[in-house]
């Protein structure tokens, strides 16, 4: 009882998180609602992807617009929690909660980063067992 690491969501987060798949285009809704059914059931999983630059950084930068573009559309699916850059610039990080390890293959698969070989990819499947309170969205 009480501890940290255990999986609660206030009323108003609840509230809060049905607002915003409300506010979704239908199309979108029912993708919102299982990803948050989900975490609250227990069948998240997190994979931590670190990239390692492939080719010269203007390739990167040439590809960037398309692979963020990319990666906002599983933002928007609730499937990627944060993505940045390393510093230094070699490479970056994705961490995704997605409902397995296949789900996150197959969203890499399709980045434009992946389909230009741009970067190789290694990916981390980690189970959470704490989290600070502003996480605990994203893990059960």
């Amino acid at each position: 009882e009480g501890r940290d690491h255990e999986l609660k969501i206030p009323s108003l987060q609840w509230r809060k998180a049905i607002n915003k798949i409300e506010r979704q285009p239908t199309e979108k809704r029912s993708t919102h609602w299982g990803s948050i059914i989900n975490r609250i059931s227990g069948g998240v999983n997190m994979i931590l992807v670190l990239t390692e630059y492939a080719k010269p950084i203007e390739e990167i930068e040439k590809w960037l617009p398309a692979h963020s573009q990319h990666l906002d559309t599983y933002y928007d699916l609730g499937k990627v929690v944060f993505s940045g850059r390393l510093n230094p610039r070699t490479g970056g990080i994705i961490l995704f909660s997605v409902d397995s390890l296949s789900e996150a293959e197959e969203i890499i698969a399709k980045d434009p980063f992946k389909i230009n070989g741009c970067a190789n990819y290694h990916l981390i499947e980690f189970i959470p067992t704490k989290c600070a309170p502003a996480f605990r969205t994203f893990y059960s």
